[in-house]
């Protein structure tokens, strides 16, 4: 029983820890942060909404214009 209750018990705050990894990074140059932005992929339609298009994501590298999913 007291198992059970160690899994529902929420964590606690000073315990977590935000890790650098964490962050979207360029595969090519490394770049993290501003650098990395998320676009729409136009050549993904994913479904439409009444006549909008709703579009795939992907993320572009402002440093060395490299594009992934």
């Amino acid at each position: 029983m007291e198992l059970e209750l160690e899994v529902l018990k929420p964590l606690d705050i000073d315990t977590l820890t935000y890790s650098y990894d964490s962050k979207i990074k360029c595969p090519r140059c490394d770049s993290v942060g501003k650098y990395v932005q998320k676009v729409d992929d136009k050549n993904k339609v994913l479904s439409h909404i009444g006549s909008i298009p709703m579009y795939a994501k992907k993320y572009v590298c402002k440093k060395c214009t490299y594009e992934w999913i």
